[in-house]
């Protein structure tokens, strides 16, 4: 189990979120108002941003639900069927 996939979702996430509320506060941050080249590139850059989380977190889940499975096949018990035309010869 790789233990930089959580911290890789949470920055993409993290990223996503800052670049998509960046014209919410360019203005406070910055001091100057977000221009429209500002607009489209942490728009582009956020949406990049959210598709990268998207597919760490999906492989993640893959991972998990594999995982999950492998540990509950362990604890599956083998029963051998009583044939009774084995059993009789």
């Amino acid at each position: 189990l790789n233990q930089s996939e959580p911290l890789r979702i949470n920055l993409f996430i993290l990223a996503t979120i800052t670049l998509l509320g960046y014209p919410l506060w360019c203005e406070s941050v910055t001091g100057d108002v977000a221009t429209t080249t500002s607009l489209i590139g942490s728009t582009v850059s956020g949406v990049g941003s959210a598709a990268l989380f998207w597919r760490e977190r999906t492989r993640r889940s893959n991972q998990l639900n594999r995982m999950e499975k492998e540990l509950n096949a362990e604890r599956l018990e083998v029963r051998i069927p009583v044939n009774t035309a084995i059993s009789s010869a």
